[in-house]
């Protein structure tokens, strides 16, 4: 059996107070961050519009973020290859936290949260790819779910999200014109998500972005700036057997702000919450192993606070 360092314990002891929030909290200094929205309550997308389906506010500031849900539009359940793309669970008023191991889904409605965890992330702004598979071209589209075959609940499953971030220099570039755009990338990077419904990946894919674009040089030069958003959802379980859905959003209002942090803590006295799902995917990876065998003991801990 791995022995595990003194520092290891000392994190999992840290970790099993992750789910509360300190009382102080609501009295620390608020935190230097930024926001902007994110509209995709109303609008199609690539691969019918099923990710099209809620407007965001999101905010992070020093390692930690909140997506606000602000609206939520009618979407049908869509069957892609193997993997079912419900309605999301999200309605206004909820909120999701997430920073680097994991993220939080909020009800407050219910007083309720349900908490997932990433495996791991990454991001640069060198523009390397790295650990990207090659997206070879899928003609195979999705099926819309109606009537008696609509599921009210979505795939369960791992899946690895890859996005970049662009400046559109030409600020009259919209829409399915994006292959023609002036553009400049400003970072790129990955999410892995562990355990979670499907249609979450319209939440997932703006953990990456967000992180980084905090992170930036020349964030002032940014404010305001027509930024665009790619992100694919990946999942494989054989090397035949691959799905990549893909979505391009430009996020609206980058701004300066300050946080209070008590919004980017959970609240006292909410009570964990079952994830909803319709059946667990095992996953391959995308070097070929299984995700079920050897994890390391950075990766069993993240698992372990998660």
């Amino acid at each position: 059996m791995t022995r595990l360092s003194v520092a290891a314990l000392a994190l999992l002891t840290f970790c099993g107070l992750a789910p509360t929030v300190h009382p102080a909290a609501a009295q620390r200094a608020p935190l230097r961050g930024i926001a902007f929205t994110v509209d995709s309550a109303y609008d199609g997308e690539i691969i019918g519009g099923m990710l099209s389906s809620l407007r965001l506010k999101i905010a992070f500031a020093r390692g930690r973020g909140r997506i606000d849900v602000l609206a939520r539009a009618t979407r049908p359940a869509v069957q892609f290859k193997w993997v079912t793309f419900a309605r999301t669970s999200a309605v206004p008023g909820d909120y999701y936290l997430f920073d680097s191991i994991s993220y939080v889904h909020v009800r407050p409605a219910s007083r309720t949260y349900t908490r997932y965890s990433l495996a791991a992330v990454s991001h640069n702004y060198q523009g390397r790819r790295d650990q990207w598979p090659f997206f070879r071209y899928d003609a195979e589209k999705p099926d819309t779910l109606r009537g008696a075959a609509r599921p009210t609940q979505g795939s369960r499953s791992d899946y690895t999200v890859f996005w970049h971030t662009e400046l559109t220099r030409d600020t009259s570039c919209t829409g399915m014109s994006f292959g023609h755009c002036l553009v400049r990338e400003l970072a790129r990077g990955r999410d892995d998500v562990r355990d979670a419904p499907s249609n979450e990946l319209g939440i997932a894919r703006w953990f990456g972005p967000t992180r980084a674009l905090a992170q930036i040089a020349g964030l002032d030069s940014l404010v305001g700036a027509p930024i665009r958003v790619t992100a694919i959802g990946y999942w494989k379980e054989s090397d035949e057997r691959v799905l990549h859905a893909a979505s391009i959003k430009f996020l609206l209002g980058l701004e300066k702000v300050t946080i209070a942090p008590a919004r980017l803590t959970l609240p006292l006295g909410y009570k964990a919450a079952a994830a909803p799902h319709s059946g667990r995917i095992r996953r391959i990876n995308r070097d070929g192993g299984t995700d079920d065998h050897g994890q390391s003991i950075a990766t069993w801990i993240r698992d372990l606070c998660g």
